[in-house]
């Protein structure tokens, strides 16, 4: 939490200027930088989430009907003996 808002790519502005313009210059340049990281990382931070979600409910169904994999070769024969399908 304590580098989520922190400048993005660590590029930021120094405001070691005597005129208010300049100073003024840079703390918008490290506001801009420093949004742009947050956001960055919050994308990054919800991608990683979405995708373990993903993998967490792929890895549930199939640990789910691995028992059921040996009845896939009788149960299609039984399909096609029949003609369902067709």
């Amino acid at each position: 939490m304590r580098t989520w808002a922190s400048p993005f790519k660590q590029i930021y502005s120094k405001g070691n200027t005597n005129t208010i313009d300049l100073k003024v210059h840079a703390l918008i340049d490290n506001v801009v930088s420093r949004l742009v990281g947050m956001a960055a990382r919050t994308a990054i931070i919800v991608a990683g989430l979405i995708s373990a979600l993903f993998v967490l409910i792929t890895g549930i169904t199939f640990v789910a009907l691995w028992p059921l994999a040996p009845l896939a070769l009788p149960i299609s024969i039984a399909l096609i003996v029949f003609g369902v399908g067709k």
